[in-house]
């Protein structure tokens, strides 16, 4: 098999130059559910969870553990047991105890996939799309060969489903392809491109007919090719965007609002959750639905919220800092977290005293105190107060459009502006320690810069504050007088313990970035990276060692001492490749903020993940392990005690210890040298109640 990746569960061997990465995310979003005997498979925006039935204790697997990507769209198991995940960054399989990813280099179209389906001959064909509008279906055979349908639909994929003649069916956002096997594409019945809309899923009858979703509603053909539309008029509580057909071909219909089921005269019975129901499945004669806020089983009278869990408010983490405490501050379009040594992690929304939910940049300043930017989400910032954690709120135009934050030596406070001509030209807004505002026009510099953004903002050993701007970079003296370097097009500033001054420079609103330096003796680097130059450059950083740090939307990268470049990504173990922030905390940890969750180096656990809450303590150690295990634990009460060890595919290998323990401090050791590496799982059971701890052998 041909420059195939493999990443095995195990972080010494995820790769020889990669930071042992521990992943935070939010696995709240459900994408899709399998099932395997007692267990669901559930693909979320946030990881892959493995949930048992009986126990309701869960595990989760990041790229922290070898996955290609965290955010999961599809799922797929085959004849063997092996899960395919379709991943906005390729396809990872879980084979065995190792974790194999493929994407664009391996023979993936694209690495973008939307759906996975497996035919009868045990082919799996994965639907692709790219940001270019080039889309198509890649086939991976039996013999590892990868190829790609050169005929394939002009319209970027959506959603796949298979008949039992291996027919594929291809939604898109402007119609349905059907493929045969035998190489033949028709377009199946296609409605007025302007009439269904992007179709979220399809799926195939008991009479081999297809029925799909959109945003238009449910569509039926039948075998005669004739089709049928039902939608809000026909009865459906709101817009359709998932689909199910059960054991007894009852159609279940999940909307923005809730969920409707289809009777057998085309009548349908409606159910109001108020939140959009992403996926339905089946499950012992009760239906789960997964959505945006979990998974919640429905046994036809009563619902029943299955929590997942979280340590993010939300994957997508668009501002990052540190607050003098070291606690670690996050902003997501869900709220912000904050994560504390001692404290674990906590969340802040609007319903805390934020003016609203979406966090974009963030400040901690030395006066213990939070400023968030919500740009236009509404009309001001929010603040909270670090040392008591209450948040307040100014709501003021004058703050609406906030694209940038930083604090001088002198406790001023600079904010950059997105729209300056909202209020007064503000550019840039000075807030001092006195509570003093003032207003920077650059206008009196450059007349032409009205249409201008102030990106960054970074602050120089001097006392001079530099803004990079669309025209320019600008720079106010420790005299409030402005001044301008005409540089065009900086996107992002920084000034290194050098004096250097670096800038990521280009296209505004896409790629052609670079990243070149400014010497103080007036000296000028661009350094040419095909990695970092197609992309945008989101943040700059030095470390203690003067290591420049650049986050982009490509992945993380150091450019050493030594003036050489190395990438970090997912395959790494990061959270995802479109890198937003990175932090240094007092312990000289990295933080880094992702679109699809956070990253760090820091010492902290993520092993621990069940559905219960007990007063048991575990610890587990050495964690990884060569060898043996040693996992303590306290007993508040006598009671039955069972040990197990699982592999990363959920097959029960070793159970160290089925019995009666007493009240205080327990030890069991176990030996794994004969284990193969890779992650484990160790899980037990004290008087019904259930934790997980996740372990790795190297």
């Amino acid at each position: 098999m041909k420059n195939i990746l493999i990443i095995l569960c195990c972080f010494s061997l995820i790769n020889l130059t990669a930071q042992d990465w521990k992943t935070f995310t939010n696995n709240k979003e459900i994408l899709d559910i399998e099932k395997e005997g007692n267990t669901l498979w559930i693909a979320t925006s946030g990881g892959l969870l493995n949930w048992n039935l009986q126990t309701e204790a869960y595990y989760k697997l990041t790229t922290e553990d070898g996955l290609i990507s965290n955010y999961i769209n599809e799922i797929a198991i085959d004849a063997d047991g092996n899960k395919w995940l379709a991943t906005n960054r390729g396809v990872s399989v879980i084979q065995g105890g190792v974790i194999i990813s493929y994407n664009s280099d391996n023979g993936l179209f694209t690495n973008d996939v939307n759906s996975v389906v497996i035919d009868s001959q045990g082919n799996k064909w994965f639907a692709t799309k790219s940001d270019n509008g080039k889309s198509a279906v890649s086939k991976l055979d039996n013999q590892g060969n990868w190829t790609t349908i050169a005929e394939s639909i002009y319209f970027a994929p959506t959603c796949m489903t298979i008949d039992a003649a291996d027919n594929i069916y291809i939604g898109t956002f402007k119609e349905i392809a059907k493929y045969t096997p035998g190489g033949e594409w028709t377009i199946f019945l296609p409605p007025s491109p302007e009439s269904i809309g992007w179709i979220s899923e399809m799926i195939i009858d008991e009479n081999q007919e297809v029925w799909a979703v959109s945003p238009s509603g449910l569509y039926h053909y039948d075998s005669a090719g004739n089709q049928t539309l039902f939608d809000v008029t026909s009865g459906l509580i709101s817009y359709p965007r998932s689909l199910y057909i059960d054991s007894n071909h009852t159609k279940w219909i999940g909307t923005d609002t809730g969920f409707s089921r289809m009777n057998s005269d085309s009548t349908f019975l409606n159910f109001n959750l108020d939140e959009q129901v992403a996926t339905i499945f089946e499950e012992n004669g009760n239906v789960l639905l997964g959505t945006v806020n979990d998974i919640i089983s429905f046994d036809g009278d009563e619902y029943k919220k299955l929590s997942t869990g979280i340590d993010l408010a939300g994957n997508m983490v668009r501002g990052l800092d540190i607050s003098n405490d070291g606690s670690v501050w996050l902003g997501t379009e869900n709220g912000i977290s904050k994560y504390s040594q001692n404290l674990g992690w906590n969340t802040f929304t609007e319903n805390d005293g934020l003016l609203c939910d979406p966090g974009y940049s963030l400040l901690a300043t030395s006066q213990d105190e939070l400023i968030i930017s919500h740009r236009s989400s509404c009309n001001g910032v929010s603040i909270i107060d670090i040392s008591s954690g209450e948040a307040s709120f100014i709501q003021d135009d004058t703050f609406r459009f906030i694209l940038s934050l930083n604090e001088d030596a002198s406790g001023n406070i600079w904010l950059g502006n997105y729209l300056p001509q909202v209020v007064e030209n503000s550019f840039v807004i000075k807030i001092s320690p006195n509570g003093n505002i003032n207003f920077f026009d650059f206008t009196t510099i450059l007349q032409n810069s009205l249409n201008n953004k102030t990106t960054g903002i970074a602050i120089h050993p001097n006392g001079d504050v530099y803004f990079s701007t669309r025209w320019g970079i600008y720079y106010i003296d420790t005299n409030n007088e402005i001044h301008l370097f005409k540089i065009e097009l900086a996107k992002t500033i920084f000034i290194d313990s050098q004096e250097n001054i670096w800038i990521a420079k280009g296209d505004y609103f896409g790629p052609n970035q670079s990243l070149e330096k400014y010497t103080p003796n007036g000296g000028h680097v661009i350094y040419q990276n095909g990695e970092i130059n197609n992309f945008v450059i989101n943040e700059i950083i030095e470390d203690e060692e003067q290591n420049i740090w650049v986050a982009s939307e490509n992945g993380l990268f150091k450019l050493s001492s030594s003036q050489v470049f190395t990438r970090y990504s997912t395959l790494d173990g990061l959270a995802d490749n479109d890198v937003t922030g990175i932090e240094f905390d007092t312990d000289g940890s990295m933080w880094i903020s992702t679109r699809n969750g956070v990253s760090t180096t820091a010492d902290i656990s993520t092993t621990i993940t069940n559905l219960k809450n007990e007063k048991e303590a575990f610890n587990l150690y050495p964690n990884p392990t060569l060898a043996t295990v040693t996992l303590e634990f306290e007993m508040q009460k006598s009671g039955n005690v069972k040990i197990e060890v699982y592999n990363v595919t959920g097959q029960l290998l070793l159970i160290p210890f089925d019995g009666e323990r007493e009240i205080g401090n327990c030890q069991e050791v176990f030996d794994m040298a004969d284990f193969s590496q890779g992650i484990y799982f160790c899980k037990i059971e004290i008087d019904g109640q259930t934790k997980i701890i996740k372990f790795v052998k190297i």
